[in-house]
């Protein structure tokens, strides 16, 4: 009898720790929230787009029912209303009268971040078409803040009004984005990841022949085909100095990639073994793929050169490159140049090995493949350049 009591209540407590556990804290449901609270900045009124830095703002975040890892961007509206978002890749007469607001391309990961005046200068030129001489003395803006979280629908916050100076701006295109190889067998592989390092210990990946990238953003896909050594640990990062956020890791294979944003490192990407191989990088869908190279060089250069009209074309001395890497297999070479005007009609600039026997060059600036004969067309400037000397691809990256 004893025994018969106390299966009864072994029973009748596990399905007590059954229906608690179901109902623990550890395990919320997501909420979808309809609202968030954006804060008025306490510099809100009278702002100079030109002098000013950025605007500080801070929000609450949605109540999604626990702290969930949330993405937050700001909006810009020039009426309020937040009906209809600017798109950038159609004809800006199609856009004007229509489109209201404008998604800065900041995100941020916490509860505060700042509005980048200049940022903000670009969207009014967007939504208002300001002629140039005709900028008015002061402007009304509106800003909100959108949210996203895994699992739920973006939530939008109040928006507050802020009072401005604007100031005309000259739209341009977005150049390609810059994503970084940085490793031990990359540059002079100390791994140093920031701006200063451009060029020593990090090097873009290229852009990619008859690709075209968004006016908006730059993104696209991009490549890379160089030599890895049989050790080589490397990474592709996004922005130099950040290690956390949009960094291209291992997913624990040779040449396999996972993307990092936020969280733990997953580890450096490997190769199976010393050779060429092709990065490609596709950043508007997030992807990565290393494969070993279609082809390899068939030589090598001691030394690349940049004959323009700047030097005279003096293909022997006229701006000589560094290479990126010490290494024998080298291909990879950069320099920073200055350009005091625009190259002339009959002028530009090429790269060579020093001497005319061999050069290459096209009618394309600021990035492109010199597979041929023509000047490249420079404009006025500071520029870090690479050129990789087998692909011919190129990248001028204004400084």
């Amino acid at each position: 009898m004893k025994k018969i009591f106390s299966l009864i209540m072994l029973v009748c407590c596990v399905g007590m720790f059954t229906a608690c556990s179901d109902d623990r804290d550890d395990n919320p449901v997501l909420q979808q929230p309809e609202t968030f609270t954006l804060n008025q900045p306490a510099y809100s009124a009278g702002v100079d787009l030109q002098n000013a830095k950025s605007i500080a703002f801070t929000w609450s975040q949605p109540a999604y029912g626990f702290p969930a890892g949330t993405e937050y961007q700001l909006q810009v509206s020039n009426n309020g209303k937040f009906t209809k978002e600017l798109d950038v890749n159609a004809d800006p007469a199609t856009q004007l009268g229509v489109a209201d607001h404008v998604t800065l391309l900041e995100s941020y990961k916490t509860c505060d971040g700042p509005l980048f005046t200049k940022d903000m200068a670009k969207a009014l030129q967007q939504l208002n078409a300001y002629e140039e001489g005709k900028v008015p003395a002061t402007d009304d803006v509106w800003v909100r803040c959108v949210a996203s979280t895994k699992g739920a629908e973006k939530v939008y916050s109040n928006a507050v009004k802020l009072s401005v100076v604007p100031y005309y701006v000259e739209l341009k295109d977005a150049v390609p984005a810059t994503w970084y190889l940085i490793g031990s067998c990359i540059g002079d592989g100390k791994w140093t990841n920031a701006e200063a390092a451009i060029g020593v210990s990090m090097m873009p990946l290229y852009t990619k022949a008859g690709e075209t990238y968004d006016k908006a953003t730059g993104d696209g896909k991009f490549e890379y085909t160089g030599y890895f050594p049989a050790d080589a640990n490397f990474k592709i990062v996004k922005t130099p100095g950040d290690w956390d956020h949009y960094v291209w890791c291992t997913d624990g294979t040779p040449l396999g990639t996972s993307l990092r944003n936020g969280g733990s490192d997953p580890g450096n990407i490997t190769v199976p073994a010393a050779g060429y191989y092709t990065i490609t990088l596709d950043t508007k869908a997030l992807k990565c793929v290393i494969k070993p190279a279609a082809s390899t060089p068939s030589a090598t250069y001691a030394m690349i050169t940049m004959p323009g009209t700047p030097n005279g074309w003096d293909a022997a001395n006229g701006n000589p490159m560094t290479p990126v890497s010490a290494s024998p297999e080298n291909h990879d070479w950069f320099t920073t140049i200055t350009f005091d005007a625009n190259a002339p009609a009959d002028g530009g600039t090429k790269f060579a090995k020093g001497s005319w026997d061999e050069s290459w060059g096209i009618a394309e600036f600021p990035f492109g493949i010199a597979s041929g004969s023509a000047n490249i067309p420079y404009k006025k400037g500071t520029f870090k350049v690479f050129f990789n000397d087998y692909t011919k691809q190129f990248f001028f990256i204004e400084q």
